[in-house]
Order: C-alpha cells, then structure tokens, then sequence
C-alpha cells in the first residue's frame, strides 16, 4: 500500500478566506449586503411556514452628519469611527439577530423573529439611547446619532429586496422629519410618495409638451376701479387627474429643480400674451403683467438674461412685464437676486415684493434692494378690522410706500368693506375673488378691451 499526504492548510484557509470576504465587509468584519439578504431570504421563508404567526424585521440605520466626522477628523478617522459603531449597534441586538454593513455609513439589523413590534421598537430605542454616548476620536469626544427607517412583514412586503426598500424609505423620511428618530414603514406613505414620484414625471412632460396654460387674475385700480393689470399664475389641467392644485406642483417643482423650466416657460408665456394684446388693442390699452419667479429660479438660472430674450423674442416694452418674488428668495441669496434685479429694472420691467409682512425684514429690504411695488399678504387682509392692529399696521405701510415711492397691492381681496378700508387708507390697488378669479387667456383679453366683470 502506497500512501500520498499532502497539506492543504494553506489552501483551505485562502478558500475559506475568500469565502469570508465574499461574504463579509472588510472594514467591520460584519456580514455585507448579500449575507444580509441571504438571512433575511431564511427568515421571510421561516415566517412563511409558520402561517405569519411571527414576524421578520429590518431596520436600516444611517449616521446623521457622518460627512462631518470625514471633514473634520479625516478618513482613517471616519474608518475608526465606523468600527466602533458596528461594535455598539452588536451590542444593542439579540443574539439571534443580524447585524451588516450595508455601505458607507448606513447600517442594517434583521430581527429575524418577532411576535410584537414592540421588540422591534424596543431594539430601535436601545440604539438611539447608545448613542447619547460620545466617542473617542483621537482623544476628541464626538457625538452623532442615527436615523432609522423599520419595515416588518406584517406591514409591507414579503420579498427581500421589498423589505430592504420599505426600511430605507422610512429611514429617509426619518432623516427628512429632523434625523435622530424612527420611523416605521407606513404602505398609505409609500403610495403617496411614489404618486409624488409620478407626477413629477408628468410635470417634466407637461413642460416640455406646453401642457400648462398661464391664467391671469386682474389687479384693480381701487380709485377707479378701472384694470391696472394682471398677476399671471401657472395652471395645469392635466389628461387624467384634471385640475392639479398649484400647491401641489409648484412645491414640487422647486425640489426637483423642474421650476427653472417652470419659470421660463411662464415668462415667455405671458410676453406672448401681452404682444397679443398690444397687436390688438394698441399699446395704449395694454396692462402690464407680474410673473412669479422662484427663489431657486434666480439660484440656479440666469433670470435676468432669461427676462431679457423673452422681451426679445415677443418684441415687447419691458413696461409691460414685472417680476414677482417673495421674501424668502431674496433671504436665500440676497446679493445674487440683488444683482440680478437691478439688470431686470435696466429693461424697464418693475419688481414686486410678494407676501409681504410674513418675513422677517422686510422693512430692510425695501431700502435695500430695488423694490418697484410692494404686495400685500392676504393674511393682513383677512383680520382686517377699522382701528384694529393689521389696520394700523397697513396704516404705515401705506405711509411708508407712499414716501419712497412704492405702488401698494392688497391682495385676497373677498369683502367690500376691506376694501372701503383700504380706500380710506389710501391704498392704490388690490386683487382678489371680489373682483375676479383668475381668468384663462381669452377671457383676460375681454377684460383688457373693457369688459370689467366687476363693474356690471
């Protein structure tokens, strides 16, 4: 008999150390994404046979303001940090629970089983209270705390990567909500957020198709009660849902940046509208216009070239066109809208401050920036009583306008005896329900030939 011995040690180990790799993430040593789904396949198939009599869990957490750690202290600093995170959050589950390195700094525990969320809460709250603990970074104390988004099979899907989805929606509406908190997955949320996702969609199509349509709600002369001009205001009737609310889509428009489409789009609508006019009804007996335009617009885009070749292309007086913002965009960027809406007023186009009263300098502004007319917010209007305080405050608005030189708009006019106050106190001109809703193209064009629905 003829024996042959040979030693795989080395072998063995180098295989078993790709295994681990494979399997394992090479910072923390904890299992990665796919061991993490592996177990959490088991677990989902083991609630399953047990007619869902118990429950599987995910929870994903984040590390608020980790970036700041990274700048502050290093990568290597960071690495060290993430180390000693994984070992606390070891420290907050049961043994039969898994805890994995997802990526970066965000973090995943599956609750294998479960018969009350209560478990769950409770795992979620020892890790927050763990992290009312500072670290030791270097011999600096740092302290952080985590977001957590929960999903369990009771409330959302069965499958893996559904359960992982859930969690991590909820954990970003954790973060969204002021971070250091947990949320727990919520179907009704999701279905809104993903009709949210959708509209967005269809806003970028609607855009691009010229779907939208510009109406315009008239601003009245309150002497005369003759049209001074119009605020023009984006509406969307779109091909399935009909009427979409503008505070629905104009928010968010702003948070996806779809607003600067948004905007240009508004802007050349309503020069176009006004050289209608003009072609029609001669200059003379053209209004002028006040377009929106938001603060991200003036952040991201180049509103005053923007104004300039939409007067250009319509072939326009700048008179005809003001542009409207509020106090919040110029709180944003003050010197960038500054010194976009001095080249604005170079064209001949006014500027209007909108929703006055409701910032908190808006006094300062008026000297500050260069200010044509002043709106005022209907929320003034609305507790508006003779010798009350928004009275006497409007008093000196109306005052103070008057002496630089400012044209004052009430706006959310719905009660003629507001609107005998605001005569008495020498208001020049309002806008609301009273007097007409905003109106579409065509039915602003008979206005502007004469035709007041309010004075019959």
């Amino acid at each position: 008999m003829i024996c042959t011995i040979e030693d795989q040690t080395a072998e063995k180990l180098a295989e078993r150390n790709l295994l681990h790799h494979a399997f394992h993430d090479a910072l923390t040593g904890q299992p990665n994404r796919v061991l993490f789904r592996n177990k959490l396949e088991e677990a989902v198939a083991d609630c399953q046979r047990e007619g869902n009599q118990t429950g599987c869990a995910v929870l994903i957490i984040n590390i608020d303001r980790f970036q700041q750690i990274n700048e502050s202290f290093g990568h290597s600093a960071g690495d060290r940090f993430l180390i000693s995170m994984a070992s606390t959050l070891r420290r907050c589950i049961r043994s039969s629970d898994t805890l994995a390195r997802l990526s970066g700094d965000e973090f995943a525990i599956l609750v294998s089983r479960f018969k009350d969320v209560e478990e769950v809460e409770m795992i979620s709250r020892r890790v927050h209270e763990a992290m009312q603990q500072p670290y030791d970074l270097d011999g600096n104390e740092v302290f952080t705390s985590v977001s957590i988004g929960v999903a369990t099979t009771l409330s959302s899907a069965t499958h893996p990567e559904d359960l992982i989805r859930d969690a991590d929606f909820a954990m970003h509406r954790a973060k969204g909500a002021g971070k250091s908190r947990t949320e727990i997955y919520h179907r009704d949320s999701h279905q809104r957020a993903r009709s949210q996702f959708h509209l967005e969609t269809e806003l970028r199509r609607a855009v691009e198709r010229n779907e939208l349509e510009l109406y315009y709600q008239p601003i009245i002369d309150l002497k005369t009660s003759q049209l001074h001009g119009f605020e023009g205001l984006t509406r969307w009737i779109h091909r399935e849902r009909g009427f979409v609310s503008p505070a629905e889509f104009i928010p968010l428009a702003e948070e996806t940046g779809v607003i600067v489409a948004l905007g240009r789009w508004a802007l050349k609508a309503a020069c176009h509208q006004i050289k209608a006019w003009v072609d029609e009804n001669s200059a003379d007996h053209a209004v002028p216009v006040n377009v929106n335009v938001s603060g991200i617009q003036f952040a991201r885009d180049n509103v005053a070239a923007v104004v300039e070749k939409a007067l250009e292309e319509s072939g326009i007086d700048g008179r005809f066109l003001r542009i409207e913002l509020t106090e919040s965009a110029i709180m944003a960027n003050p010197m960038r809208i500054s010194e976009s809406l001095n080249r604005i007023r170079k064209l001949g186009v006014k500027v209007a401050l909108d929703d006055f009263g409701t910032g908190y300098s808006s006094l300062n502004y008026l000297h500050q920036f260069p200010i044509d007319v002043i709106k005022i917010d209907r929320s003034f209007i609305n507790q508006l009583e003779r010798g009350n305080a928004p009275y006497k405050i409007l008093q000196m608005i109306g005052m103070l306008a008057s002496n630089l030189g400012h044209e004052v708009v009430a706006e959310g006019l719905e009660d003629l005896e507001h609107i005998n106050m605001l005569r008495d106190l020498d208001f020049g001109y309002g806008q609301g329900f009273y007097f007409s809703k905003p109106v579409a193209g065509k039915d602003a064009t008979e206005i502007v030939k004469g035709n007041l629905p309010w004075r019959t």
